[in-house]
């Protein structure tokens, strides 16, 4: 996976962020481009189908960044 993962992404699209939402990330628009990461490390796991969210990191190979996977999330992936 770690081949497909060709340039840092992260880094600049939280600067951005930043740049334009300030420390609101919950006003941040949808992003529209598909961006690859690899999930490299699990921080929690699903123990039950009520648990509310798994913590994990991803990396675009330059950068780690701890991510939440909501149940909603959860569920959609269970799904497919």
């Amino acid at each position: 996976m770690s081949e497909t993962l060709h340039t840092p992404w992260i880094a600049d699209y939280l600067i951005s962020l930043a740049e334009t939402c300030g420390g609101s990330l919950g006003s941040a628009p949808m992003y529209t481009k598909s961006k690859k990461v690899q999930l490299v490390e699990f921080l929690t796991f699903q123990q039950h189908d009520e648990d509310d969210c798994i913590w994990a990191v991803v990396s675009d190979k330059w950068q780690k960044l701890p991510v939440r996977f909501t149940s909603q999330a959860l569920s959609d992936y269970s799904m497919n």
